[in-house]
């Protein structure tokens, strides 16, 4: 047997390693199967040389350890991981450890040698050895809750599958539900992860304007061609006449479609409004509407995904620490119930807003009840606003500190404090983003 057809199979259940085995070497592989950690270090260390690897994520954490081990020892060579259903937050991190693709189960057993005969001609192991240099920078905070409710799940299901097409998709929802963010998560888990990504707002675009940023000769996105993803962000506010124009150009991306994944330009539309009803309403036409829906993400509203709230709470916090050096901040069962009793009209941007407003009130580790403002009636209104959908995490934190100064009326100490870092630091982030005219007069001396 040619060793580019040998595989190693990993998985803790004997019997989805056998029906796997069985349909891979139906497919002229040859397969070597290990089950936990001794069997995979004893394979690897074998005079065998896998051209490939498959590996069952039912392991769980334990699973991403030996992922990045098989990573190391088989460099080059493509791993695959089976990931639970619906869990997006999984395939992620796998992808970050080393997998090349991933599939979500319940998966077709001929699905695995049809992913590995892709995989073999794309060789991404020198793109995922720089992202993983960098720390995956770009990608550091697409962590998605893995969902307790069941739309949610059915959804984030749909959207790992049609993530791993070339097809075009639209993402509809509320203001505020994360539809950026999961263009984000869809494009890291599709096998274009490496191409670019480009946001165009389509909102308050004159249809000239529109034509000349999209098909302009010079600068139009369309127009340069290149492989990678853009995302037409509220695409039913083009003019007809643009959408028109965009439904011709995708035509024309059948043909490249057919030389393979990979090229020309895939394009994703987002939407407060589902396909029909824009029709409806006059705002898309009918074969605009068939162009870009080619699948259709509906993400439901924070109001509707109750159950994920201490999940999405304690994660933001989390990545609020970690991301800024901040005393982790922890809610308490008052402010916790308070959160989950609230309507949410902003969705999870203003969970997210009503967080950082409560680290700000907060003096100690744990948030209280009072803490958390969820209205607008509530807030402060000279604090200051942002926009965490595009995770422009230096604005986030430039506005945290501005809040905390303003609360505290430019009293370093107090400031310092509060967020749980050095006056020391606290200096530098404040020249960082040049707040001192927040800071109490003659307190903050330029060095």
């Amino acid at each position: 047997m040619e060793e580019w057809r040998t595989i190693l199979l990993v998985s803790p259940d004997q019997g989805v390693s056998e029906a796997i085995a069985a349909d891979l070497a139906a497919a002229h592989f040859k397969v070597v199967r290990a089950s936990g950690e001794a069997e995979v270090s004893y394979c690897l260390q074998r005079t065998t040389v896998f051209s490939a690897a498959v590996i069952d994520m039912s392991l769980g954490e334990r699973g991403l350890e030996l992922l990045e081990l098989m990573a190391e020892k088989l460099a080059g060579k493509p791993i695959l991981a089976l990931i639970p259903q619906a869990d997006l937050d999984l395939a992620v991190r796998a992808l970050q450890r080393g997998a090349y693709d991933y599939l979500l189960k319940p998966l077709l057993l001929e699905e695995v040698a049809a992913s590995l005969a892709v995989l073999f001609d794309r060789p991404f192991q020198q793109q995922i050895d720089a992202a993983r240099r960098n720390q995956w920078l770009r990608e550091r905070y697409l962590q998605p809750v893995n969902s307790r409710e069941s739309e949610m799940r059915r959804q984030m299901q749909l959207l790992g599958l049609l993530a791993r097409t070339d097809a075009p998709l639209l993402l509809v929802g509320e203001s505020g539900v994360g539809k950026t963010f999961y263009s984000r998560v869809l494009h890291f888990l599709s096998l274009r992860r490496f191409e670019s990504l480009t946001f165009y707002d389509c909102r308050n675009k004159s249809g000239a304007e529109a034509l000349l940023d999209l098909f302009g000769h010079s600068r139009g996105l369309f127009i340069r061609q290149q492989p990678g993803v853009l995302v037409l962000q509220e695409c039913f506010r083009l003019a007809l006449s643009v959408q028109n124009r965009i439904v011709a150009f995708m035509a024309e991306q059948e043909e490249t479609a057919a030389l393979g994944p990979g090229n020309g330009l895939r394009v994703i539309g987002t939407s407060m409004h589902l396909p029909e009803q824009a029709v409806d309403s006059g705002q898309a036409s009918r074969h605009f509407r068939q162009a870009i829906a080619g699948g259709v993400i509906e993400l439901p509203s924070l109001a509707q995904r109750r159950e994920d709230i201490p999940q999405l709470a304690d994660l933001f916090l989390s990545l609020l620490a970690g991301h800024f050096g901040l005393e982790r901040k922890y809610l308490s069962d008052g402010a916790m119930r308070r959160l989950a009793e609230s309507s949410w009209d902003d969705n999870v941007r203003g969970l997210q807003r009503t967080l950082i407003q409560a680290v700000v009130l907060s003096e100690g580790a744990e948030i209280e009840e009072q803490a958390i403002q969820t209205t607008a009636a509530e807030a402060d209104g000279h604090l200051l606003q942002l926009n965490l959908s595009s995770f422009q995490l230096d604005r986030v934190e430039e506005s945290l500190i501005g809040q905390a100064l303003h609360h505290h009326s430019g009293n370093l100490s107090r400031t310092a404090s509060t967020l749980g870092i050095s006056r020391g630091t606290l200096y530098n982030k404040i020249r960082k983003y040049g707040l001192e005219n927040l800071t109490k007069k003659g307190e903050f001396l330029v060095g």
